[in-house]
């Protein structure tokens, strides 16, 4: 289990990298959040989305 910090409101939404090594988390507060699921580390913030996030997807490639 893995408390990760990062988002100012409720996570609405997860999805695991395709090789399972990131998991991107989205949120009320309009951002997409990319964590190094080993570590539990951000990586990444994706701010400027005006609305809650509902859906996330990762590309194959």
């Amino acid at each position: 289990m893995r408390t990760m910090i990062g988002h100012t409101s409720g996570i609405k939404v997860i999805a695991f990298s395709p090789q399972g090594s990131y998991l991107a988390s989205g949120a009320r507060d309009g951002k997409i959040e990319i964590w190094d699921w080993r570590t539990g580390l951000e990586v990444k913030t994706l701010p400027g989305h005006d609305l809650s996030l509902t859906d996330l997807a990762w590309s194959p490639h």
